[in-house]
């Protein structure tokens, strides 16, 4: 499997008032090559998301869905940011919004390192998913993966409280806002984020990532090509 779950899921919220970055700390910092993804909720309204970079300024990329926003009145907004990380990476991953409001919902952020091998890590897709009918299995968006070798990950931002993970995904459910971070190590066949939460609409993100085996990122960062796949 050209996946693994590295260290462990890091979590943390904040709803202080004029607050302006939020920050999750690995246990160590991602090794090179892997695939460092991260979660965050915040409420639309309330605040903006300006960037994630961790702490020796390696910046994090957007996916290109992402906020998934269609509900935020009533669920807040779901964003991924994702990186793959050269020798000079951090532990401390930040993320940076503008002050948040007296009285706000606050934001969260999850962070999850995983290695990779056989190859270099590739965004593959994401698309973002919402419902405007009440419901308890969180169901959008789906998609099925490219090849045989993807890793999915999805974050869910429900209107109520997320109350269970379920098969084939494996994940964390944080407790102040009640959000939940997943992921599939190999996805196989159509699949959507299938979270259960007590009844209501939802934003989620869902992004898929892939291997190359005729790509490397060196020591600083830089993607290198050994031939031309056919």
């Amino acid at each position: 499997m050209p996946f693994a779950h590295a260290q462990a899921t890091v979590v943390n919220f904040t709803n202080t008032t004029a607050a302006t970055s939020l920050s999750a700390v690995l246990a160590q910092p991602p090794a090179q090559g892997d695939l460092v993804c991260v979660a965050c909720f915040y409420d639309a309204s309330q605040t903006t998301v300006t960037s994630c970079k961790d702490g020796n300024s390696n910046t994090y990329s957007r996916t290109p869905f992402s906020p998934s926003s269609a509900a935020n009145a009533t669920s807040g907004s779901a964003m991924l940011f994702y990186w793959i990380a050269n020798a000079n990476g951090s532990a401390t991953i930040t993320f940076q919004f503008t002050s948040l409001p007296a009285a706000s919902n606050g934001v969260v952020i999850i962070v999850d390192d995983f290695t990779v091998t056989g190859g270099t890590v590739h965004f593959d897709k994401d698309a973002a998913g919402t419902s405007t009918v009440a419901g308890v299995t969180v169901n959008t968006p789906v998609f099925s993966p490219t090849d045989t070798s993807q890793l999915f990950y999805a974050y869910v931002s429900p209107q109520h409280i997320c109350t269970a993970i379920n098969s084939p995904w494996v994940g964390t459910i944080e407790t102040n806002v009640n959000t939940c971070a997943e992921y599939i190590l190999a996805a196989s066949g159509s699949q959507n984020p299938n979270v259960t939460q007590t009844s209501g609409v939802w934003d989620s993100i869902m992004a898929a990532f892939t291997i190359a085996s005729n790509y490397a990122v060196d020591e600083y960062g830089q993607v290198t090509t050994f031939g031309r796949s056919v």
